[in-house]
């Protein structure tokens, strides 16, 4: 960005400033290849337009971007990096949209701003575990990330739970005034510095930077790094290093940073860990709120949490019925986050009711929209049914009609145990709340879990290796 727009320096100049000189060479250098807000469908045609050819690292962040993220299009920029010789050590890093408008101002989480206009704009964090576009993209990055042996970094992970515990210097301002993007906060830029140095040093096993001597234990970036580096130059297009340097090549080792002890510098950088959990989507096919079929999904998610696995059951209620005017990139808001689901997930875990001898709406609607723009995003999953249904059969006239549309959609079913609950003769519900409360149907729906994991598994791996 233009210094007078950017008067401080950028987050990714600030760590190659900071790189051990043995690292660094007379001829590296920073090169940046898009301009801000840039979606990477946008980026692909023109990659290589003026990105060097020779490549140590490529540092990609379009975290910021969640809105409008076409996830193809990164996978393939990602295909088109790996293609280069030798290939660069890629990067992921991304940021989050911290905060969302708050319903009242006395709640000691919220924090007051005034617009240009004059209004009082109440603002309140997200949740910690709070599902919001960010969170989606970033467990869509470290899906890439895993099958390309890439690193996932996360300013989130890095600075959430001081957010979150109202700790000195993880104020709101101090990380993003405007919920999101890091160069608006005090220390916004330390801290995506410091999660580039975390990394790095990770990555090449290289000893902590040790503190100033005035340094308090710590202290945040600010503080432990000299007035002078902290107030030094303005963003360039390309900085180069102009002493001479020997030594290294600026390659990385590829391996993603786990939870690491805070540096004595104040570094606060944490990479997200990478993941050998499978992801499971749970899909109810009912919008009602005693539902039993949503019963059969919390029991699922019981059992797979004790498993360690990641089963989260997003709803289908908001989806507007399918029209193809209104899917691509500038699908409703509803869509994109179900797209994100779908496409994070390495199976489906699907309990919906019979209707009129058939598969409920709300469920084919869902089916429908994650199937076609950008592309069928059920592909090569594994997928698991279940149902609780009025009629005598339970609803196994819904699954075999599901299982059918499945073979269009490209889905692999696991074939047993099966679960058809006949809802009103079982009596195995309350049907105040819809739990599901029979030990045997219980025991029936973990057999069912743990063969579409071991499904899961066997195809998550297949499809690692064939990329």
């Amino acid at each position: 960005g233009a210094p007078l727009l950017r008067p401080h320096k950028g987050w990714v100049l600030r760590w190659f400033d900071e790189l051990p000189q043995p690292v660094l060479g007379r001829s590296h250098a920073l090169n940046n290849s898009a301009m801000d807000g840039t979606p990477a469908q946008i980026m692909l045609p023109c990659l290589f337009t003026h990105l060097p050819r020779v490549l140590d690292v490529v540092i990609l962040e379009f975290g910021s971007l969640a809105l409008h993220l076409h996830h193809p299009s990164i996978e393939a920029i990602v295909r088109r990096l790996r293609t280069l010789q030798p290939p660069p050590a890629v990067v992921f890093v991304t940021v989050r949209g911290l905060c969302k408008r708050a319903q009242r101002e006395d709640a000691a989480t919220v924090r007051v701003t005034q617009s240009r206009s004059g209004e009082r704009v109440p603002w309140e964090l997200y949740g910690a575990n709070e599902t919001t576009p960010w969170s989606l993209a970033e467990a869509s990055f470290e899906r890439v990330c895993a099958h390309y042996d890439a690193s996932c970094l996360s300013l989130y992970a890095a600075v959430g739970e001081g957010l979150q515990q109202s700790r000195p210097n993880f104020a709101l301002d101090d990380v993003a005034s405007d919920c999101l993007h890091p160069s608006t906060g005090k220390l916004g830029t330390e801290y995506m510095a410091d999660l580039l140095a975390h990394w790095q040093r990770a990555a090449m096993a290289l000893p902590p930077p040790p503190p100033p001597p005035d340094a308090p234990t710590r202290a945040p970036p600010s503080v432990a790094r000299s007035p002078e580096k902290a107030a030094a130059g303005a963003t360039t297009r390309n900085h180069e290093r102009r002493t001479p340097r020997s030594g290294s090549s600026l390659m990385f080792a590829r391996s993603r940073t786990t939870s690491t002890p805070q540096a004595e510098s104040g570094a606060v950088a944490l990479g997200l860990p990478r993941s050998k959990a499978l992801k499971i989507l749970g899909i109810c096919g009912s919008l009602r709120t005693a539902s039993c079929n949503h019963g059969l999904l919390r029991a699922a998610a019981e059992q797979a949490e004790a498993k360690g696995v990641d089963f989260r059951i997003v709803g289908v209620g908001d989806l507007p019925l399918y029209n193809e005017d209104l899917d691509g990139h500038q699908a409703p808001k509803a869509v994109r986050l179900w797209k994100a689901a779908v496409a994070a997930a390495d199976g489906v875990f699907i309990a919906s009711p019979e209707t009129n001898f058939g598969l409920s709406a709300p469920l084919k609607n869902a089916l429908d929209w994650a199937s076609r723009h950008p592309s069928n995003l059920w592909k090569g999953k594994a997928a698991a049914v279940a149902s609780a249904g009025g009629a005598t059969s339970g609803g196994a006239r819904a699954q075999m009609q599901l299982r059918q549309v499945g073979v269009f959609l490209d889905l692999t079913f696991v074939n047993a145990p099966e679960v058809a609950i006949r809802r009103f003769e079982d009596k195995c519900f309350d049907e105040a709340t819809g739990e599901l409360r029979s030990d045997t149907w219980r025991g029936r729906v973990g057999e069912l879990l743990e063969r579409l994991l071991k499904l899961a598994a066997i195809m998550r791996k297949a499809h690692s290796e064939t990329i």
